[in-house]
């Protein structure tokens, strides 16, 4: 099968809609498939297409439904898609669809019933670093934030609370990610010039993230693979991760409460073993074999588009990658 992965593009910027697109294409061609990356789904000539984020890939997934009326189209809701709630670019997508993915189980609740059979979920996979981390550090006490800086993700959390930490911490934030949201360029640069336990690196790459992750004492929101205990924000992707009663989960936009954990953190060994042996039992969940086989089995209950759907193929028309 030929199948086409659209993603929203964001220029050179390596983000969770590119890493997706790009790991999904590895997995495919790994079981056989023809595999077509771009952003004009429209232009593919594919026997079935992946749209990433339904209300930003939308245009694409209606112009595909309208050139290939019969060919199956998969859609893959992000968190911009259905939190606080699915716009109607979102509803139009999910309805279009064949099928839809989340990435977290409780997403469904935000999913109108009526579509919910249509509805698979597929953990994104984490693989650990390909060499062993650098021994963790507690002078300085590395905190690391992953993610670019845009509203939604509240990059600066952090470093907000690492100024409300006494004189005596060692605590260090350092953040790897790229400004999405322009205003945040500005913001970014105060907060490197006024506050002496924060560091922004700027994007890094997979292999450079990987080792910020492992070598650092602790990490706020992101992968559970590496062994570094998580803090994170209380919301249903992290509490369907975690669980509800997990003691690392903070209240959004809390800063007093994310410096009392960050500190706790720090100051309380028992703490951090507790964070550590909660999360350890979650890492097979992230295999990226685990990842490949369940989209192997999204891909063969697909519906088989209708043999006069499939005019001959003009690879010159194809979007670039």
């Amino acid at each position: 099968m030929r199948i086409g992965i659209t993603e929203p593009t964001s220029g050179d910027t390596p983000t969770g809609n590119r890493r997706q697109a790009t790991q999904w294409g590895s997995y495919l061609r790994e079981l056989g498939h023809e595999v077509e990356l771009g952003v004009a789904a429209d232009r593919f000539n594919v026997d079935a297409l992946i749209a990433l984020n339904a209300s930003k890939s939308h245009d694409s997934i209606v112009a595909f439904r309208a050139a290939h009326p019969s060919r199956p189209i998969i859609v893959v809701l992000t968190g911009t898609d259905i939190y606080p709630a699915p716009d109607q670019r979102t509803i139009e997508a999910i309805r279009i669809a064949d099928r839809i993915v989340t990435l977290q189980a409780r997403a469904a609740q935000q999913i109108p019933s009526i579509f919910r059979d249509k509805l698979s979920v597929i953990v994104q996979a984490a693989a650990p670093p390909s060499t062993p981390p650098a021994a963790r550090s507690t002078d300085p006490f590395q905190i690391a934030v992953v993610s670019h800086l845009r509203e939604v993700k509240d990059p600066l959390r952090a470093a907000k609370a690492a100024r409300m930490l006494p004189p005596a911490s060692k605590i260090r934030v350092r953040l790897a990610g790229d400004v999405l949201d322009a205003e945040y360029r500005e913001m970014v640069a105060i907060e490197v010039a006024e506050n002496a336990r924060f560091e922004w690196l700027g994007p890094l790459d997979a292999t450079a993230t990987g080792d910020l992750i492992a070598a650092s004492q602790l990490v706020i929101g992101d992968s559970v693979v590496l062994g570094t205990p998580l803090l994170a924000a209380r919301n249903d992707a992290s509490a369907s991760l975690l669980k509800d009663d997990y003691p690392g989960l903070y209240e959004a936009g809390n800063t007093l409460e994310l410096a009392a954990l960050m500190l706790r953190a720090e100051t309380d060994s028992d703490f951090r073993d507790t964070l550590h042996d909660r999360i350890a039992p979650l890492v097979p969940r992230f295999d990226p074999q685990r990842e490949r086989a369940a989209l192997q089995t999204l891909i063969q209950e697909l519906p088989t588009a209708r043999r006069e759907d499939h005019e001959p193929r003009d690879t010159g028309a194809s979007a670039g990658s």
